[in-house]
């Protein structure tokens, strides 16, 4: 997404290594919002792969778990 590439990109966005590069500061990044609202490390991985596909804000507003939403739930 444009707005991801510009917070956390650098360089050409047609670049895998700096697509990659990219993908793994957007994630840790989610995994530093989610991280003190998990109890456990699988729960971080959990919480953030929820983070990734459904937006932190979903994971927020469900009360820091998994949306019900049935591709995140799967995801």
């Amino acid at each position: 997404m444009p707005s991801t590439w510009a917070e956390f990109g650098e360089g050409d966005i047609n670049d895998p290594e700096a697509s990659i590069e990219a993908q793994g500061a957007y994630m840790r990044h989610l995994r530093e919002i989610v991280e003190p609202h998990a109890d456990s490390d699988e729960h971080v991985i959990e919480l953030t792969l929820a983070a990734y596909n459904a937006g932190p804000g979903a994971v927020e507003s469900n009360d820091w778990s998994v949306p019900p939403y049935e591709e995140t739930q799967g995801y």
